[in-house]
């Protein structure tokens, strides 16, 4: 836990880049030119010159770019994560990290809100709204529009002081956090209003049609080279995974049942280990989770090839042909269901959609359904908690390991396993439904 929280706040400090919105407040924060960053964010598909850290007397801001969030229609989101503390007693925690408390961790872990988000997308604001993932406290602005492309302004609610005051707070306070940010949120929007905006670039876009090519070693140290391991399939498919990767172990057992029925199809399953440590007791570690799942395709050491030193998803999912050549968007999720679908329409020459994100499985039952299991089948007495913006509901799964909640549809809930039976491993990850009724596997493993 401690390594997620540094993580998150490095990640914080590097990308440090009511009325209505369009009414100006008359006092703005005063930010000088020179604590302003030239910042192009691609996926975004903007150009700006923001301020390293938006500041006020109770706390401060941060622009953070969270990536693309959908692909068809393409949807992407810049945050402004708000921390109701100074920057300074925000930094003294970053520096003192390693003595905090678990308690202080949770704190630190929870300290900061979302009142604001600029969202591009090529569809419409439906598109968008299930995305967010806080109650709207003024009507979303267009602040922008090229190519095909809408640029959101969408103001939210955030009640990050009561993290301060434990729920406490004393009017007064809130009000004055309710100003500051009211400030923030007009100075960011300005900001956004005066970048200048161009065509998003998805960087997977660009992978379609390279070629990938290498020389690695397998977990034997026999050297191997990317055209060994395509020239005998139609369709490769690349899957690039880790053992630290929770769904990326949790694909491995059908994994191994899709490359045999592979074969007949001439096509096939590589491989690709991402590790940090390559010791003798990380090969055998591998080694004996490709045993344990019955995995029997050929598994290498990642190569030192820049498509693979750029990822930001694991796992991620290449497609290419005899000559390595990239043939679609890589799938930059667990997508157990869908890869066999995507070789198929391949070979048969259909267009293949790109998609991003945990993607539920639509259903035609009046509920949402989480189903868990593992190597041997389902598994009864997962405490699962499901939640939207407001509140959430706890679950358990049955005899069939499933746990099924009657909320309404038209929402995209997330999805938080909470407590595993004794043997088995925790499960720290988050899973998003459909903004339908929808199903969700999840795969635990034993300890």
């Amino acid at each position: 836990m401690k390594k997620y929280i540094l993580i998150m706040l490095a990640v914080l400090m590097l990308v440090s880049v009511s009325v209505s919105m369009a009414e100006t407040m008359e006092e703005e924060i005063e930010i000088p030119d020179t604590l302003r960053v030239e910042i192009e964010m691609e996926e975004m598909g903007f150009y700006a010159a923001l301020p390293k850290i938006y500041r006020g007397e109770n706390g401060f801001a941060l622009p953070v770019q969270k990536g693309i969030l959908k692909r068809d229609p393409y949807v992407a989101n810049l945050a402004l994560m708000y921390f109701p503390l100074s920057y300074e007693y925000y930094q003294s925690l970053e520096n003192s990290y390693y003595d905090l408390s678990e308690d202080e961790i949770e704190t630190v872990k929870s300290l900061f809100s979302i009142p604001a988000r600029v969202i591009v997308t090529n569809g419409t604001l439906d598109d968008i709204m299930p995305f967010i993932e806080s109650e709207i406290k003024d009507e979303p602005i267009k602040i922008a529009s090229n190519k095909g492309y809408d640029y959101w302004f969408i103001s939210t609610v955030s009640d990050a002081y009561y993290q301060i005051y434990n729920g406490d707070a004393l009017e007064s306070e809130a009000i004055s956090y309710e100003e500051e940010l009211d400030k923030i949120r007009n100075q960011f929007f300005t900001d956004m209003e005066d970048s200048a905006y161009f065509e998003p670039i998805d960087e997977a876009a660009r992978y379609v049609g390279k070629t990938i090519s290498f020389t690695t070693y397998d977990l034997d140290g026999n050297a191997v080279t990317s055209e060994e391991l395509f020239a005998d399939n139609k369709v490769t498919m690349i899957n690039v995974w880790g053992t630290w990767c929770g769904d990326c172990v949790g694909e491995l057992e059908e994994l191994g049942n899709i490359h045999r029925r592979l074969q007949d199809k001439n096509c096939g399953i590589v491989g690709v280990e991402y590790e940090f440590d390559w010791g003798e007791e990380m090969i055998d570690q591998s080694k004996s989770i490709f045993e344990y799942y019955n995995v029997d395709y050929p598994n290498v050491v990642v190569p030192d090839e820049p498509i693979f030193n750029r990822l930001e998803s694991f796992p991620t999912t290449f497609f290419v042909d005899k000559e390595g050549k990239i043939l679609t968007y890589p799938i930059d999720t667990a997508a157990v269901s869908k890869y066999e679908d995507v070789i198929d329409d391949l070979l048969s020459g259909k267009e293949v959609k790109p998609f991003a994100g945990k993607d539920a499985v639509s259903n035609q039952i009046a509920a949402y359904r989480v189903f868990v299991y593992d190597k041997n089948g389902p598994v009864k007495g997962v405490v699962i908690q499901f939640c939207d913006d407001k509140s959430c509901t706890i679950g358990k799964t049955d005899e069939d390991g499933v746990a099924r909640f009657e909320k309404p549809a038209g929402t995209v809930y997330e999805v938080h396993v909470l407590k595993v039976p004794d043997g088995y491993e925790k499960k720290a990850d988050t899973f998003y439904t459909l903004d339908r009724y929808s199903d969700i596997d999840i795969v635990l493993l034993k300890k």
